[in-house]
């Protein structure tokens, strides 16, 4: 498989084994020498690999379905086993069965879809359906505190209304199905579209906290690309354009009409950032020049800024595992076991030491991270060393508050979500009142009081507006945020990250509008005022930590590491699935795709996020692979070996395609192919709603015949995957492809 001349992984031909019977394996080696390899059974199907990977092996049943995935974080030591028990007659996951004996338990409707699921800690999400011929859901009950979820739904079968812990919101469809209207307890927002029936923007009005309406709008150019972006609040306008690589959709820049423009630039024959530069006007603001190896990772990388300057040096194991970061004036190094884990880490001269379980949890951290980190029984992080953590019958964060030492003037964190995961209220509340002799002296406990509380209105996947209420300073602001296109080239495509172009700060005597920058990886370095001053600087290390922070207001902003909410009380960076702690370089909970996400459930981007992002809290996207995520997929595999052994020569190709919203009424019209060495073949596609996963998720398989009577060895085959979609539930305008997994 190619990318450049330099940049080239070849495959050796089948090697074949004594057992099992007609097993061969593959060794793949890429551009740097790192060797990969792979095992498959008689009718190629992967069951093990090794080498420049996380070591897993898979077991199947005799129904072909996987019963046990073995990991192992020594090699040469005894794996870590999760196994799958399955519905004999149905085919359907009953249990999961996680390395300590314990998992969920899933049991199923008459016509195979999920009715309940009961957690290992006993929390229980029982589901309803219409009786319409789709069973769209209808309710979701879940056991204890964490609020039920019932939907409602026209005689179209379109999500018309939503009862969820955000309280009531309504949803209104124009003749062609595209959503026109969303309403809920704070906000109204009102969609428009072109007569091409393209998203053109949208109003938002907050009737209980302001009288103004704040508009954007998309334009298109030639070329059918989203090229320009226009907000308008109160009489004031501002226009985004961005620019693009002739021809393509990746993009170069973004001017906008206050003075703020950035470029990008890339490898000539790659789609790699080589530099990022952020401008007011004429004057440099910062800059980020990358150098990549042939395998795309980045190795170093020159930071300039008006007196300040920083080379970092980057390196890399065979796994592309980041393993020394040199920062500026800060040395960190990190060493793995063999799925993963950390073993020690250091910044400059301070070091830690990790011990891992057989869940690949951090049971015991010692050095100058030292913790003991706890966990639920599901796996989600209970303490992290400073915080206690509470979570709801859906795996999310509902409280943090302060552990061993809790004194007058600590604090607490609430959270609230809608029905698609989205945090919709953050309520920080504060110690007071509490007796010197507590807890022996029972009868001083003290009080939480709720100081600040902040609610969120979503557009898709990214936060439109932003209402902070400052109980102690008896005031109420609004942020009202600009998104433009992120660094998939798509508005959402990369979970926003690396998208936002204004916050528009509304307070009681003054309107004033912030400008971020940005380094090449969607990271938010400055946010600059409206005559170009910088109103707050961001570093982080090489996993998100941040290292460096000034400004007058640089504690004042939302968005930062990965353009992601961070929550200064915490220092954990909220993506919208899942929660990040950059101090460990982990997930606080397990990955929500589960195993689809990779064998590890709480690695962050692989231990690679100087060359990879997270769009959500589940998905990896590599920066090597830059581009727009929506309209069309390809993938595309060059020299592979299709070819199962036998006289027949027939080979069959399947891949997998989910889709990016976290809801089941999300429906569209799509074509799959698969095209080998320029004939396409003829696809059979299965459509299935995954209610563990919570998505719409498309099968399509193929087959072909090698010419000849018998199937030679090793036949090379261009294989072409795409898919493409047209939306007719615009309940989310910008769809995204969420995974492709393709098999042969």
């Amino acid at each position: 498989i190619c990318g450049t001349v330099s940049n080239v992984t070849t495959y050796s031909e089948r090697q074949y084994l004594q057992e099992p019977e007609d097993a061969y394996s593959v060794t793949a080696t890429d551009a740097l020498g790192n060797e990969t390899l792979s095992y498959f059974k008689a009718d190629g199907s992967p069951y093990r690999a090794e080498g420049a990977t996380y070591p897993t092996a898979t077991a199947l049943d005799a129904n072909g379905n996987r019963s046990e995935l073995r990991t192992w974080r020594d090699e040469t030591g005894q794996p870590d086993i999760t196994r799958w028990h399955y519905d004999q007659a149905s085919g359907l996951v009953t249990n999961k069965v996680y390395a300590d004996g314990k998992g969920p338990v899933y049991t199923y409707t008459s016509d195979g879809r999920i009715a309940s699921c009961t957690w290992a800690r006993g929390a229980t999400a029982a589901y309803a359906y219409t009786d319409t011929a789709d069973g769209s859901v209808q309710a979701v009950n879940y056991s204890g505190t964490t609020p039920d979820i019932t939907n409602r739904y026209d005689l179209a079968g379109r999500l018309v209304a939503v009862d969820d812990g955000a309280g009531t919101r309504t949803l209104s469809y124009n003749v062609k199905g595209q959503l026109t209207a969303e309403t809920n307890s704070l906000a109204a927002l009102s969609r428009v579209y072109d007569s091409l029936g393209r998203d053109t923007g949208y109003d938002l009005s907050l009737p209980g906290f302001s009288t103004e309406v704040f508009s954007v709008r998309y334009g298109y150019d030639g070329a059918g690309r989203l090229s320009l972006v226009t907000s308008a609040l109160n009489g004031t306008s501002n226009t985004f354009e961005h620019s693009f690589v002739d021809g393509t959709a990746l993009v170069t820049g973004m001017t906008n009409s206050a003075g703020l423009c950035w470029s990008r630039t890339y490898e000539p024959a790659r789609n790699l950032i080589a530099a990022v530069s952020n401008f007011w006007n004429a004057s440099s603001i910062s800059s980020f020049s990358y150098e990549n190896d042939a395998l795309g990772r980045r190795t170093l990388r020159v930071d300039a800024a008006p007196a300040l300057s920083a080379t970092n040096v980057f390196a890399y194991n065979q796994r592309s595992e980041v393993t020394n970061a040199a920062m500026a004036a800060a040395s960190y190094s990190y060493d793995y076991d063999d799925i993963g884990n950390r073993k020690v880490s250091s910044v400059d001269a301070v070091a830690s030491s990790y011990t891992a379980n057989s869940l690949n949890q951090y049971t015991s951290i010692s050095g100058g991270l030292a913790c003991s980190p706890e966990y639920d029984l599901d796996g989600n992080m209970t303490w992290d060393g400073k915080f206690s953590h509470t979570w709801d019958g859906e795996n999310r964060r509902i409280r943090s508050e302060p552990g061993e030492t809790v004194t007058n003037g600590s604090v607490m964190v609430e959270n609230i979500y809608d029905y698609q995961n989205r945090r919709f209220k953050k309520v920080v509340s504060q110690l007071s009142g509490r007796g010197t002799g507590y807890p022996l002296d029972p009868s001083q406990p003290g009080t939480w009081s709720a100081i600040e509380t902040r609610l969120f209105v979503w557009d898709g996947w990214n936060i439109a507006a932003e209402i902070i209420i400052d109980t102690l300073a008896c005031s109420t602001n609004i942020h009202y945020y600009t998104w433009g296109l992120d660094l998939s080239g798509a508005i959402q495509g990369a979970g926003g990250v690396g998208g936002l172009l204004a916050d528009t700060k509304v307070s009681a005597s003054a309107t004033d509008t912030y400008y971020p920058c940005y380094d090449g990886n969607g990271n938010v370095t400055e946010y600059l005022d409206d005559t170009g001053t910088v109103r707050s600087h961001y570093e982080y290390s090489a996993f998100g930590e941040l290292t460096t922070q000034a400004g007058d207001l640089a504690d004042t902003f939302t968005h930062r590491f990965s353009t992601k909410p961070f929550e200064v009380e915490t220092g954990i960076s909220k993506y919208q699935h899942r929660d990040y702690i950059p101090t460990l370089g982990r997930w606080a909970s397990r990955d929500p795709l589960e195993e689809l996400g990779g064998p590890h459930l709480a690695v962050f981007c692989e231990n690679d996020p100087l060359n990879q992002i997270d769009a959500l809290g589940e998905e990896v996207i590599n920066l090597t692979s830059l581009g727009p995520n929506g309209g069309t997929v390809n993938v595309t595999l060059e020299g592979l070996s299709l070819c199962e052994i036998g006289k027949k020569g027939v080979v069959k190709i399947a891949f997998v395609f989910y889709t990016h919203w976290n809801v089941n009424n999300f429906s569209m019209t799509n074509d799959g192919a698969i095209v080998v060495d320029g004939k396409r073949l003829d696809v059979t596609r299965k459509e299935a709603y995954d209610a563990k996963l919570k998505r719409k998720m498309y099968t399509y398989s193929a087959t072909t015949t090698i010419d000849g009577e018998e199937c030679p060895a090793s036949v090379d085959k261009s294989v072409d995957i795409f898919i493409s979609w047209t939306k007719t539930d615009a309940n989310h305008p910008n769809p995204g492809t969420h995974m492709i997994i393709a098999s042969w």
